[in-house]
């Protein structure tokens, strides 16, 4: 925020850990709604990208192609996500893999 990027955090994302919306709000961060979220250019998430049961999709389908994801990929558990990642040709930094791709085909 402070070096100029916008910052868009999840509306309640934070509840589970203390946080609330507000918190977030003082840092400088913009609450928005899921589909506004996953639509940016960079999405740093914890959790592997699943299907959403509230909206009725899976939250791949919300991300912008050419994006970046940031999260717990887990690529020997989950070849179907990185298959449907590699279709929108994302970009993904998996944490805990012990390697980063530019691509998440391949992994």
């Amino acid at each position: 925020v402070k070096q100029g990027f916008n910052v868009l955090v999840e509306s309640s994302a934070g509840e589970a850990a203390k946080f609330s919306d507000d918190h977030y709000r003082q840092a400088g961060a913009q609450i928005q709604g899921t589909k506004e979220v996953l639509a940016s250019d960079i999405v740093l998430k914890v959790r592997a990208p699943m299907f959403n049961s509230v909206l009725g999709i899976h939250e791949i389908e919300l991300f912008k192609s050419q994006g970046t994801l940031i999260s717990f990929i887990y690529p020997a558990q989950n070849p179907d996500l990185l298959n449907k990642l590699a279709e929108k040709k994302d970009h993904c930094l998996g944490y805990g893999s012990g390697s980063t791709r530019d691509h998440c085909s391949g992994i």
